[in-house]
Formats: structure tokens, C-alpha cells, sequence
């Protein structure tokens, strides 16, 4: 679980604190206020306590596994991995590239906090170094707990991947693509068969995932279909895309590549869903939260922040914490955190929604005063 990010002059935060809750997550703002590389930023550190990530990196730098049973070169095999973690999840060529542009300062401080580590770590990039950064902690011996995961987060994009899954997968393993780690990574999760038992909790949630899709996701010799109740199964890129994004859910779920012990990133779920959807997904997302689930998401959907209010006021134990990202023009990003949505400062993207609602009203009056 990822506990807090605290960032400095990286991409568009001048400085930018983000303490993040055990439940449900939001993260609200316009476009280009950074809503994405909280997500991202948050994923790759999570990947990097991942065993089979420090082992690649391990292998792949020659680290025997006597050094990597001292502290100083246990470090280094993490640190490693966690700076090309990053540097794969925002997909840039060099770390130097995420310091916040046109700033007076030539370096990125990010500080992470999580149950997977003893005391707070703090790491540089600077325009020194050719793709990492420098280390700084009180103590190395200290610095790791040990407790690494063998399961991995889950970073669900805003752009649907269950109908160019086949394709993609097979490109992907073949040659270099231009899409970013957290899809490729998305891939490999998805590409497991159900488990034989599934906790009740979890199956109750599938099975509700099944009822909005109608039908049960099925992956067979590579590809995905939607097994509908009664009759033939059909491919899934003839599946509505909001629909799609119910079945990543449920693949996800019903493979035990989501559970309590992984966080679960999500960029704009309310992409290609109708109100109605979005509310029986808001519903879901609620209750995942209270079964343990850690979930991190990005959204410019009032709709979907009203949502979470309503359910928050309904069960006590639906707790929401909101982050609401605002900049003025060329000014960096600002961070407020709350757990009540009615004191989330003003957004631009929500404004805009209330406005037009109001306008909405304004020409229904209208109507109603010429008809009389």
C-alpha cells in the first residue's frame, strides 16, 4: 500500500504532497494539471517492491545474490529498478525530462512513504545524471523492511485494451513499442485464467460485473470474448467499450491479479460510460474499498464525484478522500486534500459542468415562459 508521495519541481508540481487513504482515492482536476502522473508516479513505486522486478534487475546488472543480501547493494538493485520503473511508466527518454519545466531549479525531490518501507525514502533526479537519480536516506540498513509483494499493481488506462489485446500482446513480445509500461504490464495481468476459488466477497462483486455485462468474460487461445447467459459467445470488440471496462474489472478480479493486497490505479473510469454505468460502477469501486482494496483514480467527472459523495454519506464506512488539482495560467499545479467533497476548492472542469447545468435550466425557464 502506498501511504504518501511527496513531490518537489516534478513534471508540473512545484511542490505537491499527496497522502494517500487504505480505501478509495480521487484525484480530480483539468486536463493537464497532472492528474495522470500521480497515477503513474504512485504505479511505478509500487512495481518497484515487486520481487520478479528487483530480480530482473538484479540479473540483469550483475548483482550476485551474496551482494544482494548487503544492504548497500540491496539498495542499489531497488533503486535501480525503481528509477526504470519510472522511466518506462512515463515512457521519456531520459529522468531529466520529468523536472518540472521552465524552473529556476535543475533538480525533482520525490519522497515516498509505503508499509513496504521502514523509514521515508527520498531520491533526486537532476540534469547531472543521465537517466537516474541520486539516493539519500538517514540510514541503508533501515531503509527497506524486506516485506517485498509477489503481486503487482494494476494501472487501468483511460484508452479500452481488451479488444487489440491479442494483437498487442503478441507485438509487444516481440518488438519495442512506443506505448508505456503500465499497458504492457496491463497485458501480462490480464492474460491468466480464473482462479479455481474465489473469495465470496470478491465473487458476489463478479458476479454483479457479469449482470451489467450480461454476460461472462472469457479469454480463449489469446483473444476475449463476452459469453452471454444463453447462446453463442461473441468477440469482444463487438462488446460496447464502457461494457469493456467492466470486463478488465472482472478479468482482473476472477485471475487474482486485484485483490486487497494490490493497489488498483485507475485514469478516467468514467470514459465511455453512461450515468447509469458510471453509477453501478461507483457502487463497485465503493465497495472494493471497503473489502480492503486500495484504489488510486483520476477523474474531471462530476457526475462521478457526486456519486462517491452520496455513497460516502450513505455507508460510514465509505471513505473518500479527494485531491483537487488547480493552476491558474503558467503558474504550477496546486494540491488540496479533503475527505468531504463539499470542501474541494473550486475546479475548473467542474465549474464548467455547473455552469452548463445552470445554462441548461436558464433555457428550460425560457421555454416554459414563451409556452405560457
Amino acid at each position: 500500500m502506498l501511504e504518501r508521495l511527496h513531490v518537489r519541481n516534478f513534471t508540473v508540481f512545484e511542490e505537491a504532497d499527496f497522502k494517500f487513504s487504505p480505501g478509495l482515492n480521487v484525484v480530480v482536476g483539468t486536463n493537464g494539471t497532472g492528474k495522470s502522473h500521480v497515477l503513474k508516479l504512485g504505479y511505478a513505486v509500487e512495481m518497484a517492491f515487486t520481487e520478479s522486478e528487483i530480480e530482473k534487475t538484479r540479473q540483469y546488472y550483475g548483482v550476485t545474490e551474496a551482494q544482494r543480501d548487503s544492504a548497500s547493494e540491496y539498495i542499489f538493485v531497488w533503486l535501480t529498478n525503481l528509477l526504470e520503473n519510472i522511466l518506462k511508466s512515463f515512457s521519456v527518454e531520459t529522468l531529466k525530462n520529468l523536472i518540472r519545466r521552465n524552473s529556476s531549479n535543475d533538480q525533482a525531490d520525490i519522497r515516498i512513504e509505503s508499509n513496504k518501507l521502514k523509514q521515508p525514502l527520498l531520491f533526486k533526479i537532476t540534469y547531472d545524471d543521465r537517466r537516474f537519480g541520486n539516493l539519500e536516506s538517514d540510514g541503508e540498513d533501515a531503509l527497506l523492511s524486506g516485506n517485498n509483494s509477489s503481486v503487482f499493481p494494476i494501472l487501468i488506462p483511460a484508452k479500452e485494451v481488451l479488444s487489440v489485446f491479442p494483437g498487442l500482446k503478441s507485438l509487444n513480445e516481440r518488438y519495442v513499442l512506443s506505448f508505456d509500461k503500465t499497458y504492457t504490464d496491463l497485458l501480462t495481468a490480464l492474460d491468466l485464467p480464473s482462479l479455481r476459488e474465489i473469495p465470496d466477497d470478491l465473487k458476489k462483486i463478479i458476479i454483479e460485473l457479469e449482470n451489467i455485462m450480461q454476460g461472462k468474460i472469457l479469454l480463449d487461445n489469446g483473444r476475449f470474448y463476452l459469453q452471454p447467459a444463453s447462446g453463442n459467445r461473441f468477440e469482444i470488440n463487438l462488446v460496447a467499450e464502457g461494457i469493456r471496462k467492466f470486463g478488465v474489472l472482472a478479468q482482473l478480479l476472477a485471475n487474482g491479479s486485484l485483490t486487497p493486497e494490490t493497489t488498483l490505479y485507475w485514469d478516467e473510469p468514467e470514459a465511455n460510460l453512461n450515468p447509469a454505468l458510471l453509477r453501478q460502477l461507483a457502487v463497485l469501486l465503493v465497495q472494493l474499498a471497503a473489502q480492503g482494496f486500495q484504489i488510486i483514480l483520476a477523474t474531471h467527472s462530476l457526475f462521478l464525484l457526486k456519486e462517491f459523495h452520496i455513497l460516502a454519506q450513505q455507508e460510514p464506512q465509505a471513505k473518500v478522500r479527494y485531491f483537487g488539482l488547480t493552476a491558474a495560467s503558467s503558474e504550477a499545479v496546486r494540491v488540496t486534500t479533503t475527505d468531504n467533497l463539499e470542501l474541494l476548492p473550486d475546479i475548473v472542469a467542474l465549474d464548467a459542468e455547473l455552469e452548463q447545468s445552470d445554462r441548461f435550466q436558464e433555457g428550460l425557464d425560457r421555454e416554459d415562459a414563451n409556452s405560457n
